[in-house]
């Protein structure tokens, strides 16, 4: 799966910024995100790009965030499924998780956004540690949603191991809130 990251794919993603802000600089956010991939797996690959990106966009999270945002494809259709072709938002939500943390309400539209798209439950566990009152509400907000992809951020995302992400100390420790999302989810 780490090829998916290919020169082709990276110039595709570049592309797609540079559409949305003209003085991103595609050929360096190219070979910034190509530097060393092939030593890389999925997460790493996925990471560099995110870095990459950081790097690019401009400084503020805020700006970036809505570059990312313009730069999507349309929403998957309610029963549309997270395949191989959904995955190149893996560094999209990389990048969030990494550098969207001090800015909550901005991070967590990005990320009701790339999950309508891909999915955001590996960037929205970053948030449940850091803010776990307030990420948890918004997970009971998106367990009601009409999305039905926000609906699965809120299983999802709150699931306490999940692969390639972090475990959720405090879900494994008391799984009574992710019960309770799973309760209203279960209709």
């Amino acid at each position: 799966m780490k090829d998916i990251f290919n020169l082709a794919l990276i110039c595709e993603i570049a592309a797609e910024l540079r559409a949305v802000d003209t003085s991103f600089d595609a050929d360096a956010f190219v070979a910034h995100s190509m530097h060393g991939p092939n030593k890389l797996g999925l997460i790493g690959r996925s990471a560099r790009i995110a870095d990459a990106m950081h790097v690019y966009l401009p400084a503020h999270f805020i700006e970036s965030a809505s570059i990312i945002e313009a730069s999507l494809c349309p929403e998957l259709p309610p029963t549309g499924n997270i395949d191989v072709a959904t995955i190149r938002y893996m560094p999209h939500v990389f990048f969030v998780q990494k550098y969207g943390l001090d800015d909550y309400e901005v991070a967590m539209r990005v990320q009701a956004e790339l999950t309508k798209r891909f999915t955001a439950e590996f960037s929205i566990r970053a948030f449940l540690v850091k803010f776990p009152e307030q990420s948890y509400e918004q997970m009971l907000a998106w367990a009601d949603d009409d999305n039905a992809h926000l609906r699965r951020l809120a299983s999802e995302g709150t699931r306490p191991r999940l692969p390639w992400a972090p475990c959720l100390r405090a879900f494994q420790h008391d799984p009574r809130p992710v019960l309770e999302l799973l309760e209203r989810l279960r209709a």
